[in-house]
């Protein structure tokens, strides 16, 4: 309360309070700037959406080579997609500074810092794209090797079916007759079908985390660790060798929870993106862990406390511990879905009723078509409405009831503060001060 009361005393803040006309201009620049922001990502996000189906329906036929020269093609394609973008929002901000109204002058100052956050928000759409697009190129990967099972076992009961259809051609059999041979046949036919193996996904985020400290020169540290199985099964706990400096030794001592709680921080905002991945329904992608523990990289070079390599290892290790459990449960249900025998058994009544169709020469158009729909169409189109929808729900709540709330930061602030007020419950408000990055995510998620 000091702090605050000297602050207020001596105008020690962002703006002066008797400069209002700065702070007013400064708003109106960001609520133009999220505009700004907004079509860019858009439009990159809309070309994403495409480029990623255009991988993944390419070509079965094709070799793997010439998939990945098709990413290493959209790569180049979107860079100089996002360099015309930034471009036009350079010119955007270009343009704005150069009116004569609404107090551009004031905030002169700020503008390079405008262009900075350009530059920044560049790289990380690049980055961004480009993982997906890695990510889309695993997929095609993925899924080419699961089709190419199942095309497989498929093939097999359809020769078995026309081999038993053959068999029964000169004979007259009722439906039941019919159904017995066909069960028989299935369980003869299926009885050696088999799936993808399942990858040891400890192995594999173990060895990214050791490829994060490659050039670190800490290798040693990892000598004793044989796998992560067990590993972030029990709360994180700060220790006294977790920091070098004195000045953080003594913080700990007088104020022993700063440490541990930015360790909870780091470690709730990371579980979340890992839940977040493992609830897709992907298969684990390298890319996963590699993006996770840049994350933890970003937490920690924000960091305002001193700490050291001891810190960083134990902290991604528990992290890493949580994320393997979490990526090998992905894992598994992706082989549990794709699983040769599971599929054939979902269509088994169909090859049954085909079966029955063609020894009694009838042609059932209809129910082919409506299969054709719910197992062919309908899968597609459910696709294609889940992948735009993201882009459709940031549109409606920037044109919404609600698009004052997010127009700038300020009237977020606002909205949020407000809302803290008429709750006055004392737990949210320690959230949203000790962790303010998770409050906020968890406010927009509601109105989303």
């Amino acid at each position: 309360m000091r702090s605050l009361w000297k602050a207020v005393k001596y105008e020690n803040f962002i703006f002066s309070f008797r400069n209002t006309l700065v702070a007013q201009a400064y708003d109106n620049l960001c609520k133009e700037f999220s505009q700004w922001e907004w079509q860019f990502r858009k439009e990159i996000l809309s070309w994403q959406t495409e480029a990623e189906m255009e991988i993944l329906n390419s070509d079965n036929e094709s070799d793997i080579q010439t998939w990945s020269i098709l990413v290493d093609s959209k790569k180049s394609e979107v860079s100089e997609k996002i360099n015309s973008e930034e471009r036009k929002i350079k010119q955007k901000l270009t343009n704005y500074y150069e009116k004569k109204d609404q107090n551009v002058n004031l905030i002169e100052k700020y503008k390079t810092d405008f262009f900075n956050s350009i530059s920044s928000l560049t790289q990380e759409i690049k980055h961004s794209v480009n993982n997906k697009l890695d990510c889309a190129l695993e997929l095609k990967k993925s899924k080419k090797n699961v089709q190419d099972i199942h095309k497989k076992y498929r093939g097999g009961v359809e020769d078995e079916v026309m081999k038993l259809l053959s068999a029964c051609k000169d004979s007259t059999l009722s439906d039941e007759q019919l159904t017995q041979k066909f069960e028989k046949m299935w369980t003869e036919a299926t009885k050696n079908v088999s799936g993808l193996k399942e990858q040891d996904i400890a192995a594999c985020v173990l060895k990214q985390l050791r490829r994060n400290f490659s050039n670190r020169n800490v290798n040693e540290k990892f000598q004793n660790i044989k796998d992560l199985k067990e590993i972030g099964k029990d709360p994180f706990k700060i220790k006294h060798e977790h920091t070098d400096s004195y000045m953080e030794k003594f913080k700990q001592l007088i104020r022993p929870g700063e440490l541990q709680n930015f360790a909870d921080s780091v470690i709730e905002s990371c579980t979340r993106f890992v839940f977040n991945k493992a609830k897709t329904n992907t298969d684990y992608n390298y890319s996963f862990t590699k993006e996770l523990l840049e994350t933890m990289d970003e937490s920690l070079d924000k960091s305002n406390h001193k700490i050291n390599a001891k810190f960083e290892i134990d902290l991604k290790l528990h992290m890493c511990g949580i994320a393997s459990r979490e990526f090998l449960k992905m894992h598994q249900k992706f082989l549990r879905d794709n699983d040769p025998k599971i599929q054939l058994r979902k269509y088994k009544n169909q090859y049954l009723l085909d079966f029955l169709d063609l020894y009694k020469q009838r042609d059932d158009c209809q129910r082919k078509a409506n299969d054709f729909v719910q197992f062919c169409i309908k899968p597609a189109v459910e696709e294609s409405i889940n992948r735009s929808l993201g882009i459709n729900i940031v549109d409606e709540i920037l044109t919404g009831c609600h698009s004052a709330e997010f127009s700038s930061r300020s009237s977020f602030q606002y909205n949020i503060q407000e809302e803290l007020l008429q709750k006055d419950d004392f737990a949210s408000f320690v959230k949203y001060i000790c962790k303010y990055e998770i409050y906020v995510k968890d406010w927009i998620f509601q109105q989303i």
